[in-house]
């Protein structure tokens, strides 16, 4: 599940950061920008949904947090301030021959920082749409069009 969780989220959305039409979103903290507190934070995913619903084994899901092991689910991400990323396993791996920090790469902002860009060492660029960050929470979303379905998934990471 590991792999699949890594590769829902290299292929279907990635990590990251946001901002909203609300001024609190676009400004959460006077001085302090998105790179800031994106930095200053060591961030686990808490929420992962996706709309329309999708048909996983038969079954219908909106939430495909609620499909991750427990392993997968305190995996943390770490921003630095020299623009590299790290996904590390967490307190538990699902896997113990695993190595603790499972993906790595660069990270940036578009232009008008409203999307964050993720490129995974070894497998390649990832954009995500900005929708929310603050002291506590970072929402993105990310479109994929599957089939010629759109698919629109919310991730939400909130700060440890």
């Amino acid at each position: 599940m590991k792999r699949f969780t890594f590769l829902v989220i290299a292929l279907a959305m990635a990590t990251a950061i946001s901002s909203c039409k609300k001024d609190e979103y676009n400004n959460p903290m006077p001085g302090k920008t998105k790179a800031d507190i994106l930095t200053s934070k060591i961030w686990k995913q808490t929420a992962r949904t996706i709309s329309p619903t999708v048909d996983i084994n038969d079954t219908m899901v909106t939430d495909l947090y609620a499909l991750d092991y427990e392993c997968d689910k305190d995996d943390l991400y770490k921003f630095k301030k020299d623009n590299t990323f790290t996904q590390d396993e967490g307190a538990t791996k699902c896997d113990p021959s695993d190595p603790q920090v499972y993906a790595f790469g660069t990270w940036a902002f578009n232009a008008d920082e409203t999307q964050l860009i993720l490129n995974y060492t070894g497998v390649g660029s990832f954009t995500s749409n900005i929708l929310e960050v603050t002291e506590t929470t970072a929402r993105l979303s990310e479109i994929d069009i599957i089939n010629g379905v759109e698919f629109t998934t919310i991730i939400t990471y909130t700060a440890q």
